[in-house]
């Protein structure tokens, strides 16, 4: 199963490596009501229905993240880049176990983490990758 932790370190090790520089209105609104919420505490405005286990990593995350000087939207972005790695890692783990056929499993995974529409959004801070996790 080593293959699977150089898949997974390849995957973060690029993620983080090229984080995007663009971003859409989400990305960006959410990571800035972390901010306030980890750093003064009325945090209603963090916790949303359709963010139910991106919020509470977020803000743990942020509180991390906010010690070390990082910026709401890095963090986040570090995140998705991490969750992004572990998705194609699970994909790549449950079709070994499907099939049996470790070039078909590592193939797969790398065309889902490459893919555009994949790609685009693990680099990114919205919270989409998080929920197909």
């Amino acid at each position: 199963m080593g293959w699977l932790l150089v898949l997974f370190t390849f995957l973060s090790a690029l993620y983080l490596a090229l984080p995007t520089p663009h971003h859409s209105y989400d990305a960006v609104a959410y990571p800035l009501d972390v901010e306030p919420a980890v750093d003064t505490g009325p945090s209603e405005r963090l916790w949303h229905d359709y963010h139910i286990l991106y919020s509470p990593l977020g803000y743990a995350l942020q509180a991390l993240g906010g010690q070390a000087g990082l910026h709401p939207l890095m963090t986040m972005q570090m995140m998705n880049a991490l969750a992004g790695a572990l998705v194609a890692r699970l994909l790549a783990a449950l079709l070994l176990e499907q099939t049996g056929s470790r070039l078909l499993a590592s193939s797969s995974a790398l065309a889902l983490a490459f893919c555009v529409s994949f790609w685009y959004f693990s680099p990114n801070a919205p919270a989409y990758v998080v929920s197909v996790l």
